[in-house]
C-alpha cells in the first residue's frame, strides 16, 4: 500500500499481534496496547482480526486518536488481495460496507 511501518519521525518500531483471540478470554488488552504503542511511537500490525474488529476498535479508541490511520488488507499477497484505508473511528463502517470475510 506504499505506507512504511516505521519512519524516523513517526514510528520507531512495530508490534505484530494476532486479533483472533476471543474477547475477554485470554485476549489482548487493546486499550493498554494502544496506549503503549502511542507512548512508544510504535506501529501496530494486527493480523487475523476481521472476526473481532469491533472489539479491537473499541479498545484501540481508548488509547489512540480517533483519526489514527488504519489500513485493512485482506488476503495479503494473493491475487484476491483487497485493501482499504480509513480512520480508526470509521473502521466498523468501512468493514461493514466492504463485506470482509469472517471465517469461522
Amino acid at each position: 500500500m506504499g505506507v512504511p511501518l516505521t519512519h524516523r519521525t513517526h514510528a520507531h518500531g512495530v508490534i505484530f499481534v494476532t486479533g483472533h483471540a476471543t474477547p475477554h478470554k485470554d485476549g489482548v488488552d487493546w486499550s493498554q496496547l494502544a496506549q503503549t504503542a502511542h507512548q512508544s511511537r510504535l506501529t501496530l500490525v494486527i493480523y487475523m482480526g476481521v472476526k473481532t474488529f469491533t472489539h479491537i476498535q473499541t479498545g484501540l479508541l481508548n488509547g489512540l486518536s480517533k483519526d489514527t490511520l488504519v489500513l485493512i488488507v485482506e488476503n495479503a499477497s494473493l491475487a484476491t488481495q483487497r485493501q482499504e484505508s480509513t480512520q480508526l473511528d470509521q473502521l466498523a463502517d468501512t468493514m461493514n460496507k466492504k463485506t470482509y470475510k469472517v471465517r469461522a
